[in-house]
């Protein structure tokens, strides 16, 4: 009876969210952008629930999230294969661009051209090999060229901090950097005949397991 009468005050402590844990990924600009205000909320409502999240690449959250070390993650989702195994809910588009520190050479420039682009160096998250080619043809580089990126990392903290005190450029979603953007203490390049970036953030969870 006291195994019983403990077992049905762990369950209704469970149903009521009292207790109990969540393991989920998120992808860098998600984890950068809305996560932080959604976990604070929910740290407020369920102070007694505890909540596990890695922040990763797509790639490395579908290998965790097929091993089940993952119930979902919330990620851009243009990489991932498809697999009968997991489904995908669209959550949102964030669209991006190229952001510098305030008092960065290029900013003396009201527009910039491509050639600009090119001699400039760059800072960005891991960027999968499907779109290598269309961020070639965005910097205007030919077939097989290298990308000139100096700083790559999967941590957009980390990014904006080597972009505040250096002269690379950041390639990033406008969400990840709302906060920089209004302090001023980042600032959006324009530049003539760049084509837009964009992230589709969705969310993938396994197809036949429930979530909690």
């Amino acid at each position: 009876l006291y195994a019983a009468n403990n077992l049905k005050q762990e369950m209704a402590q469970l149903r009521d969210c009292e207790s109990g844990q969540i393991i989920f990924g998120a992808g860098p600009f998600p984890a950068a952008s809305f996560l932080p205000g959604v976990l604070t909320e929910l740290a407020t409502a369920y102070p007694r629930m505890r909540t596990v999240l890695e922040v990763n690449n797509s790639d490395t959250l579908m290998e965790h999230l097929l091993a089940e070390k993952l119930e979902f993650f919330i990620a851009d989702t243009r990489t991932l294969i498809p697999n009968k195994h997991v489904k995908t809910r669209k959550l949102t588009r964030q669209s991006g661009g190229l952001y510098c520190r305030r008092k960065h050479p290029l900013t003396k420039k009201a527009m910039l051209n491509l050639h600009d682009l090119q001699n400039a160096s760059y800072a960005s998250v891991y960027l999968a090999d499907i779109f290598l080619s269309s961020m070639r043809k965005a910097f205007g580089l030919e077939p097989g060229q290298d990308l000139p990126m100096v700083t790559t990392c999967d941590n957009i903290f980390v990014l904006k901090q080597v972009v505040m005190h250096s002269d690379a450029i950041l390639l990033c979603t406008h969400a990840a950097v709302a906060t920089e953007l209004k302090s001023g203490d980042l600032i959006e390049l324009k530049a003539e005949g760049w084509q837009a970036i964009h992230a589709e953030i969705g969310v993938v969870s396994l197809a036949r397991r429930s979530l909690s």
